[in-house]
């Protein structure tokens, strides 16, 4: 056997670990089920990265979806199209919020146990350490991996684009 025999066998088994490396850690992500919990202010891109996400894990063959606590709200109630609904002293709209992240985790649990999903994507502020907490006994008592995303943006200009795009599009 050749020296560049030899070398390219020894190329082509370092290829092949990398490959299992790469797999394992793969494997290691999706062995059990994982909620991606996204984490920030309204309008920070915590919506747009998680879509972006998800289609991206879709295309390599993660079953991956988005539950977007927003639609879980809007769903819920349809009185509430003001900023009052989001005061933490409006005790009643702070109940709905709960409920409507209790129904959506739900979902989420449904997702991952029964329909075959690896990765489901919380996506809401979850700025609250209440809200935190719920997240991680509801990932405990399941016995699902966490991942926490947040979404930072101080950029004012971008922000309110940001805030524009949303209510230009239905």
């Amino acid at each position: 056997m050749s020296n560049s025999q030899r070398e390219n066998g020894s190329a082509e088994a370092k290829k092949s670990d990398l490959r299992e490396k790469k797999c394992s850690w793969a494997s290691y992500m999706t062995n059990s089920p994982t909620v991606i919990v996204m984490i920030g202010l309204p309008a920070r891109g915590k919506t747009y990265m998680s879509k972006k996400l998800t289609r991206y894990l879709n295309w390599i063959g993660v079953p991956t979806k988005v539950f977007n606590l927003g639609v879980y709200r809007r769903e819920a109630v349809r009185a509430y199209k003001s900023y009052d609904f989001f005061r933490h002293d409006n005790e009643a709209a702070m109940k709905i919020r709960k409920q409507c992240a209790l129904v959506a985790l739900q979902d989420v649990g449904a997702y991952l146990k029964e329909e075959g999903g690896q990765i489901a994507v919380f996506d809401a502020t979850n700025t609250t350490r209440e809200r935190r907490d719920l997240i991680q006994g509801f990932v405990k008592e399941n016995g699902f991996k966490v991942f926490f995303v947040e979404s930072v943006c101080d950029d004012p200009e971008v922000i309110a684009a940001n805030i524009l795009v949303r209510h230009s599009n239905p």
